[in-house]
């Protein structure tokens, strides 16, 4: 997929941005982390989903390693942990650091967007945490972006939650 890609930090307070993600101005992606996470606050207070479904979708999402989107019910996409809970607690690495697997959701997100989306703004909102390796995934998507060139444009906007 070829994009001319722009990559920026989020300006804005991400609790804020209900209305651009209701009326389908924006598409965010999240990690797939249960809790009290920017998943939770999109998919069910923003997106009216029950926290059940959510977490099945969460939990297919890690288990099968690949991003899935919650469209049409929100425009909002879920991106693989790099590892379990259990994982975390025992100091296990799992996916931290894998850059193929990383460089693979990336572009799932892209399809995802460009297929299913369609908004000029694809905000990858990555929450802190020892299961999700945020850092990696700046990298590759500024990675993406020095390589970027062409038909589509399409602005790529990151937020850290702390």
């Amino acid at each position: 997929m070829h994009m001319s890609r722009i990559l920026r930090r989020y300006s804005g307070n991400i609790v804020c941005c209900d209305q651009d993600l209701k009326s389908g101005k924006l598409h965010i992606v999240v990690p797939a982390l249960n809790g009290m996470t920017n998943l939770n606050v999109f998919a069910c207070l923003w997106g009216g989903m029950s926290l059940d479904d959510v977490h099945t979708v969460a939990d297919r999402v890690n288990r099968t390693r690949v991003v899935e989107t919650l469209s049409p019910i929100i425009s909002v996409s879920l991106f693989p942990l790099h590892r379990s809970w259990k994982e975390a607690q025992t100091g296990s690495t799992d996916n931290f650091g894998n850059v193929d697997e990383v460089d693979k959701n990336i572009a799932e997100c892209l399809q995802i967007h460009s297929e299913q989306h369609r908004t000029k703004d694809l905000l990858f909102a990555l929450d802190q945490g020892n299961v999700f390796d945020r850092h990696l995934v700046i990298s590759r998507l500024e990675s993406l972006v020095g390589e970027g060139s062409s038909d589509d444009s399409i602005e790529i906007i990151y937020d850290i939650s702390p």
